[in-house]
């Protein structure tokens, strides 16, 4: 199949944030008293958004709910602060999208990252691209996997579906991809491994960027 439009998770696919993922919400446990975790282990927590990462991170869920929006809250300003300490593109990204753009394929981004945080990491590391759209957590669609926002960013990028792809790192990805009733491509790249994505029905699964031009 050769696609002309590609809509792009952003963590894990596009972007290496977890070492600022797992260093923000470590010093913000260890500031409420509770046990960190080793990096590697916060590939595990990603993918839902901010809300399920801090739950996932704490040790049993016998927090109150007003607790637990104060660790939530608390998470969100230690990374909106700490976001691009050690965040950059994967290698041979930059590459890849350049490409896409010289063949005129249409690319937008869709993440379980909050709105404005996506806005502000894609002007500082992705700029040079022009995103036909460039979307985070809203209050207009509900999160990955269910496909609303999918089905919207299908639209805005007047691709036909059977001619857009999802590219992702997890199986949140996959998932979305199918309730939108598109294709994806699963990277290897990213925090999950290639048995969850397969799991999650991955029938493409690529180990490098440059290797999604032959789609394109």
């Amino acid at each position: 199949m050769i696609y002309r439009a590609a809509i792009f998770d952003l963590d894990g696919t596009l972007l290496n944030t977890l070492d600022d993922i797992a260093d923000s919400c470590n010093q913000v446990l260890k500031a409420a008293g509770f046990p960190t975790h080793p990096v590697p282990e916060y590939k595990n927590f990603v993918g839902r958004g901010i809300a399920y990462l801090v739950k996932a991170a704490l040790p049993g869920n016998s927090l109150t709910d007003a607790a637990m929006e104060k660790l939530i809250k608390e998470m969100r300003a230690e990374y909106s602060k700490n976001c691009l300490q050690k965040t950059k593109p994967y290698p041979g990204v930059i590459e890849t999208l350049a490409e896409l753009s010289a063949r005129a394929v249409r690319i937008s981004i869709l993440s379980n990252k909050p709105q404005d945080l996506v806005e502000f990491m894609v002007k500082e590391l992705l700029s040079q691209f022009r995103f036909n759209t460039i979307m985070g957590v809203n209050n207009r669609f509900p999160c990955k996997p269910d496909p609303e926002s999918t089905l919207y960013l299908v639209k805005q990028m007047k691709s036909p579906p059977e001619k857009t792809v999802f590219i992702g790192d997890s199986d949140i990805d996959i998932l979305t991809a199918k309730n939108a009733g598109i294709d994806s491509i699963a990277v290897a790249w990213g925090f999950r491994p290639p048995d969850v994505l397969k799991s999650a029905g991955a029938e493409i699964i690529i180990n490098r960027p440059g290797e999604l031009l032959e789609f394109f």
